[in-house]
C-alpha cells in the first residue's frame, strides 16, 4: 500500500519496473494504471489516482497474457483467455473514429450481450500516448492498436474460451487456491505466457481472485448456470411478473420463504437496467403503457428458465 509519492517511489526502487499502480476502492478494471514503465509515469499515474481514490496499492506488473479460471465447486468448469481492448486499422480512419465504430456494433450494443464499450478516458489516452498515437492518429491498413494494458471486459476487452489448453498442474492450483479461501464459485486471474505450461515452468501468478465472478452469457455458458441451479433448493414457488411505468415502486418481494406465489412489479426501466430479478416467472404481464420499443427490448432480456 502506498500513502504518497515517495512511498511509491521507493518501492519502485525496491521491485523494480515495470509496475501496475491500483486502488482498493474500485473493480471491473476502473482506477488500473498498468505497465508504469519508469518513474515520470509512476508519478504523473499517481497523481491522477490520489485525486480519485484514497487506498492505493502498487504490484509487479507481469508480462504475460491473462486468463480467466473459472472455478465452481472444486472444478474448472471455464477457461478465458482476456484480450485488451483494441481495433483495427482500415488506413483512412482515426483511432476515435474506429473506436465509435466499434462500440457501435451490435456485440457491444446488444442488451444481453456481456461485453462493454471500449471507454474514452485518461486511460486511454496515456495508453495511445506510450506508443507515440494520439485519437486523432490514422492506422495503417490492418494495423492493431491495442487501447489498455489490461484486459478487463469492463474496458472494453474481450474474452476467448479456451478450457481444452489447461495444463492440469494450472487447473489444480487454482482449485487449490479456490479451496483455500473457501470458495464454491470463483474467477482466477492467472497471468501465464503460456496456460497449456505448467505455472511452475514459466513462472506463472495469481494475480486475483474473484468472489463474485461473471459467469458470461447464458446462451454461450448454460453450463454454469445449471451447475448452480442445480444445488439450490427445489421448492417453486409461482412467480407473476407485471410490468408498467406506472408503478412508482419497484416491488420485489424475494426473500419470505413462507410464500408460496409471488408477485413482482417492475418497471421497464428497472428491467432493463437490471435483468430480471429471479431466474423464471409463471406469467409475464405487460401494461398498454409500455412502448414498443420497450417491448421488443424485454422480449430479449426476459427469459423464464424454470429449476
Amino acid at each position: 500500500r502506498v500513502n504518497t509519492i515517495d512511498d511509491a517511489v521507493r518501492i519502485a526502487d525496491e521491485i523494480g519496473y515495470p509496475l501496475v499502480l491500483k486502488t482498493l476502492d474500485e473493480e471491473q478494471g476502473r482506477g488500473i494504471y498498468a505497465n508504469i514503465v519508469d518513474e515520470v509515469e509512476l508519478r504523473d499515474a499517481f497523481a491522477t489516482s490520489k485525486n480519485n481514490y484514497k487506498n492505493l496499492i502498487l504490484e509487479k506488473f507481469v508480462v504475460a497474457d491473462a486468463y480467466r479460471v473459472h472455478v465452481q465447486y472444486g472444478k474448472v468448469k471455464e477457461l478465458w483467455k482476456m484480450i485488451p481492448a483494441s481495433i483495427t486499422g482500415n488506413g483512412t480512419s482515426s483511432i476515435l473514429e474506429l473506436i465509435e465504430i466499434e462500440n457501435n456494433t451490435p456485440e457491444r450494443t446488444s442488451v444481453d450481450t456481456a461485453s462493454k464499450p471500449i471507454p474514452l478516458d485518461e486511460v486511454t489516452n496515456l495508453n495511445l500516448q506510450k506508443i507515440g498515437l494520439t485519437l486523432s492518429s490514422v492506422p495503417e491498413k490492418d494495423q492493431v492498436i491495442y487501447l489498455a494494458a489490461t484486459s478487463n471486459v469492463s474496458r472494453g476487452g474481450k474474452a476467448e474460451s479456451c478450457l481444452s489448453i489447461l495444463h492440469p498442474k494450472n487447473a489444480d492450483l487454482c482449485i487449490q487456491a479456490a479451496h483455500t479461501l473457501g470458495l464454491d464459485i470463483c474467477g482466477i486471474d492467472l497471468l501465464s505466457l503460456d496456460a497449456s505450461v505448467p505455472w511452475d515452468e514459466n513462472n506463472a501468478v495469481i494475480c486475483e481472485i474473484n468472489s463474485q465472478p461473471q459467469f458470461g452469457d447464458l446462451k454461450n455458458y448454460p453450463h454454469l448456470y445449471d451447475d448452480v441451479m442445480d444445488r439450490l433448493p427445489t421448492s417453486n414457488p409461482i412467480i407473476s411478473l407485471y410490468v408498467s411505468n406506472k408503478f412508482s415502486q419497484n416491488q420485489i418481494s424475494l426473500f419470505n420463504k413462507s410464500l408460496t406465489e409471488l408477485e413482482i412489479k417492475c418497471t421497464p426501466t428497472y428491467l432493463l437496467k437490471n435483468g430480471c430479478p429471479t431466474q423464471y416467472f409463471d406469467t409475464l404481464s405487460f401494461s398498454a403503457d409500455i412502448s414498443t420499443n420497450e417491448h421488443e427490448k424485454l422480449k430479449q432480456i426476459l427469459v423464464s428458465i424454470k429449476p
